[in-house]
């Protein structure tokens, strides 16, 4: 039988892999978000990718930024 702080350490390690899961998803989420915006311009005139670029590009790259920040802010999970 497993004593209390073995259990409590088990459970600890299962929520903090979920917060690092969640962060990795939307990292991925986003570049999937990025990803789509560059194939859908893959054809389209310079000029057109330009404008289309600085529309839709610069508001995930802004999404991203801020994200970023917070998540520089938030402590990191300690590892025994």
């Amino acid at each position: 039988m497993q004593d209390v702080s073995s259990l409590r350490q088990s459970r600890a390690n299962q929520k903090g892999s979920k917060e690092k899961g969640g962060k990795i998803q939307w990292a991925v989420s986003w570049f999937q978000k990025l990803y789509r915006v560059e194939q859908a311009l893959k054809d389209k005139p310079r000029e057109e990718r330009y404008v289309t670029r600085q529309s839709k590009t610069r508001s995930l790259l802004n999404e991203f930024k801020a994200w970023l920040d917070k998540s520089v802010t938030q402590e990191p999970l300690k590892v025994n």
